[in-house]
């Protein structure tokens, strides 16, 4: 599978714009300077042809170079993310030319589609807001206690992946800041502690990365397409940050998820 990825790589590389025949993009870099890359979309492959500069992901989508020495041979530096390709040389050159930031954009880059990725961050982002955007036919699941409301207001699908709409309203006057968000397979019933079991089902990703709210809160869960049996049941507990530590659990039978909507 990964000489496929690499293979996929070459010919996108094969087929990239003029530039990448010719005169590439430009970055300065110094050896007392770390150069940062900010990409709109997740970094899925970075490749630098010399080992002469180090390189690093401190987030997904933010890659940091350094030159080890002085003494630097040239270097290209390739960025592929989930839809796209780039290609900067990297110039030696004083460190107060440097360049320290460089934000990376797409409409410069040649198309490339990761075979891994069947939905790109743009594309659940963008499903997202079309799903915000209908009219729920009714709640779904919803669960209330100590001044917390919680509703799973729709869910829908797009090819192998669902999409959870989960609104909050806090009717308290404390405002409600979120600790965790939990989502999770678990058995409906237990019958002996010792027989339960729980498995942790980490979203793909969640439109917004909201952390405390005074009366609403909606967002919408991406996940993989999973699927469990009618013994189980798939829970979202939402859990408040210490001090007061209110939490609320919403739960969502496998049938639910077969009547998601298509978006």
């Amino acid at each position: 599978m990964k000489m496929r990825y690499f293979f996929l790589l070459l010919l996108a590389l094969s087929q990239a714009p003029a530039w990448a025949q010719g005169a590439l993009p430009v970055l300065h870099v110094h050896e007392n300077v770390s150069t940062h890359i900010l990409s709109p979309e997740p970094i899925q492959y970075v490749d630098l042809s010399t080992d002469q500069v180090a390189g690093d992901l401190p987030a997904p989508n933010l890659l940091r170079l350094k030159p080890k020495t002085g003494d630097t041979d040239t270097c290209v530096v390739t960025i592929a993310g989930e839809r796209f390709l780039m290609q900067y040389r990297l110039a030696y050159g004083p460190a107060d030319s440097a360049d320290t930031q460089v934000r990376l954009d797409p409409l410069q880059a040649g198309a490339y589609l990761h075979p891994a990725v069947e939905l790109s961050t743009a594309d659940m982002k963008r499903f997202a807001l079309q799903l915000l955007q209908r009219k729920p036919r009714g709640p779904r699941s919803r669960a209330r206690g100590q001044g917390l409301r919680a509703t799973v207001n729709q869910v829908a699908t797009v090819g192998d992946y669902y999409f959870v709409d989960l609104s909050l309203r806090n009717k308290s006057a404390i405002p409600f800041t979120l600790d965790r968000l939990r989502c999770l397979v678990e058995d409906r019933k237990v019958l002996r502690a010792t027989n339960f079991q729980q498995v942790e089902v980490q979203p793909l990703f969640q439109l917004y990365d909201t952390r405390r709210f005074a009366r609403r809160y909606r967002n919408v869960l991406v996940f993989r397409k999973f699927t469990f049996p009618e013994e189980k049941v798939f829970r979202l507990e939402v859990t408040e940050a210490p001090l007061s530590g209110r939490r609320v659990c919403l739960e969502l039978r496998y049938a639910d998820i077969l009547r998601a909507d298509a978006l």
